[in-house]
């Protein structure tokens, strides 16, 4: 029994073993059988490629003529015929297709016509790359080419159904040929006021494009050149250039890659009558100046721009800096340094601009207050930040201001201008100004101004008075100009002057003291304790609370009110001698005329024998007003700067 049960104990065992052997066995050979399957498909993917590839340089193209159609259609938003399509080789890795007899009709808003007839296009068309998904050529073959392009009034362009986004880029074209004969291109835009008609070839000798049109009316010529394309690629050097009497522009650059407009550096040199005329060829948004010249090494890396090396003269004042502008989500972004050594505003105007501005001066009398454009409505897709240092301010008219400084910045039709400062012939005025067109019909201008270490001869217009000044200005209010935003503001104005000089006739006629302004020596001077002026602004009506002069001989106090708008004054001053006086006129003396040319009106009568009778009268008798005390001039002046 016990023999009997180690024999089966070993069979089962030999058996277990056996069948250990033979699923090993089962198991290596289903992997070799799928390996020799994977290498089976892998042969068979691979030659299905190839003859894919090769059923590519092969097949026919006739069917892609309605493909072809209905793109351009889609892409034009107009409608296209082709004659045919067909290759040129029968089998090719790189074949030519021909497409013959193309027509793009013109949109209803064009007008009658074409947008674009072509005789005939070859295109060169790799294999591999169409393997891959892209479908660029590597070589253009174009020839009987007539083009009509249009911008309308609203900026659409009959060559695109719609205006690519300003955050797109541009991609090379990657081409190895190019060949272009005699072909004619007629460009019309009605938004910008601009026109050209060029005959363009392009050979193994390279691009030539030559033609006229007009600027704005201006007569110009249009020429460019390019160099050969080459097989071994590298940049690709051209100039381009535009010349008239009126304007003129040329653009010496290099190309990253053969027709890459996107990518490109180059040296361009421009001038012309204004601004605004060469604005028409490059859509900045420039206004229109003097007579300017400039030159500036710039870098297109699309969608962007870099300005370097900006050098430049409008009219009488000289420009530099950098600039670079980046397109982001539709939006441009702006930053950069402008830099002046001398600079005239007058120059930001042209001879009509100025004309304008002399015939409203005319009309409304000289102002205090610039009628400068706030306006930014146009600006709602740029925001940036620009530093600008104009060391000397030149003035065609005397003016205290002798530099500028500041930083720009723009934020969603929110502009600030934060720091300024305005250095003078003496003293500093500094702060901040905001306009603010965000979601507002018209924008809100925000200034807070600080004037420090000046004085009253800095803006008094002659050197007969000093002592020192200082002031805040704090005015908020809707308009399109400076001078409209200030007429209608809310807010206060302070100015303080003190520890100075006046001539004593001066200070006599402000306390309305007759006798001594009359009988003074023309050489003698008065103390000058302090001026105290402050307003309260509403509405662009400023009320005075009160003007007080207050000098060693006489003090004098000032109420009523001034219309930022005309700028207009409505005025009653009273003003007493701190001595007795012979002759003093004691009754309020009315004040009108404007900040810029006040004037004094006595009633009626004050002029006559009978009026001086009756002042010496009352001096004799002891009947005049009670004299004039010094003014808390400190606590004055704290109060009007609060």
């Amino acid at each position: 029994m016990a023999t009997g049960s180690a024999t089966g104990s070993r069979s089962i065992s030999e058996d277990s073993e056996r069948g250990r052997h033979e699923s090993v066995s089962d198991g290596v050979e289903r992997s070799h059988a799928w390996r020799k399957y994977l290498i089976w498909a892998g042969f068979a993917l691979i030659a299905l490629l190839l003859l894919a590839v090769l059923a590519i340089a092969a097949a026919p193209v006739g069917w892609l003529k309605g493909r072809v159609e209905a793109a351009i259609t889609d892409a034009t938003g107009n409608p296209a015929r082709i004659g045919s399509i067909e290759r040129a080789e029968a089998f090719s890795f790189n074949p030519t297709i021909i497409i013959r007899d193309v027509r793009i009709a013109q949109p209803a808003w064009a007008g009658e016509g074409d947008l674009l007839t072509l005789e005939e296009a070859r295109l060169k068309v790799p294999v591999i790359r169409a393997i891959r998904g892209s479908f660029d050529p590597s070589g253009i073959a174009l020839n009987g080419l007539v083009a009509n392009l249009i911008r309308h009034e609203d900026g659409r362009e009959n060559w695109q159904r719609e205006k690519p986004a300003a955050s797109e880029g541009s991609s090379p074209l990657g081409l190895e040929s190019v060949r272009i004969d005699d072909a004619l291109v007629r460009y019309t835009d009605r938004k910008r006021d601009r026109r050209a008609e060029l005959r363009v070839d392009f050979d193994e000798r390279g691009l030539r494009a030559a033609g006229t049109g007009a600027i704005q009316g201006h007569p110009v010529r249009i020429a460019a050149q390019g160099a050969p394309i080459t097989k071994d690629g590298g940049t690709w050097p051209f100039v381009a250039r535009i010349e008239g009497a009126a304007i003129a522009m040329r653009l010496d650059g290099r190309m990253d890659s053969p027709l890459d407009t996107g990518h490109f550096t180059g040296k361009v040199t421009a001038r012309g009558n204004s601004l605004r005329l060469l604005d028409a060829v490059i859509e900045a948004g420039l206004p229109a100046t003097q007579p300017v010249s400039l030159a500036a090494d710039i870098r297109r890396a699309s969608p962007d721009w870099i300005v370097a090396n900006l050098k430049g003269v409008i009219g009488n004042s000289d420009i530099a800096g950098h600039v670079t502008v980046e397109k982001r989500d539709g939006r441009s972004i702006i930053t950069g340094k402008m830099t002046s050594n001398g600079f005239d505003f007058d120059d930001l105007s042209d001879d009509a601009g100025l004309a304008r501005g002399r015939a409203k001066r005319a009309r409304l009398g000289p102002r205090i207050i610039p009628d400068t454009d706030i306006d930014i409505a146009n600006m709602k897709n740029t925001d940036g930040r620009i530093e600008f240092d104009i060391k000397r301010l030149r003035w065609r008219n005397p003016a205290p201001f002798r530099s500028l400084k500041g930083v720009l910045k723009l934020d969603n039709l929110v502009l600030t201008v934060e720091p300024v400062t305005a250095r003078l012939t003496r003293g500093v005025m500094s702060g901040r100004a905001v306009v603010n067109a965000r979601n507002r019909e018209v924008p809100l201008l925000t200034l807070d101004l600080t004037l420090a270490d000046s004085t009253l001869a800095t803006f008094a217009g002659h050197g007969d008075m000093s002592g020192w000044l200082k002031g805040r200005a704090r005015l908020t209010g809707p308009g399109r100009t400076v001078r409209a935003a200030i007429g209608r503001s809310n807010g206060s104005v302070g100015l303080v002057a003190g520890n100075g000089r006046l001539p004593a006739r001066m200070a006599s006629f402000i306390g309305l003291d007759i006798g001594r302004g009359v009988t003074t020596d023309e050489d003698e001077e008065a103390a000058l304790r302090c001026l105290v002026f402050h307003m309260d602004v509403r509405n662009g009506t400023g009320r005075l609370s009160p003007l007080i002069v207050d000098t060693s001989r006489s003090q004098a106090r000032v109420t009523g009110t001034i219309d930022l708008k005309t700028e207009r004054l409505d005025w009653m001053l009273t003003g007493a001698p701190k001595k007795s006086s012979l002759l003093r006129y004691d009754k309020p003396l009315p004040i009108g005329g404007t900040i810029k040319n006040p004037e004094a009106f006595p009633p009626k009568g004050t002029k006559t024998v009978g009026s001086v009778l009756k002042m010496l009268g009352k001096a004799i008798i002891g009947d005049q007003a009670p004299l004039a005390t010094n003014a808390n001039c400190t606590a004055l002046s704290e109060r009007a700067l609060r």
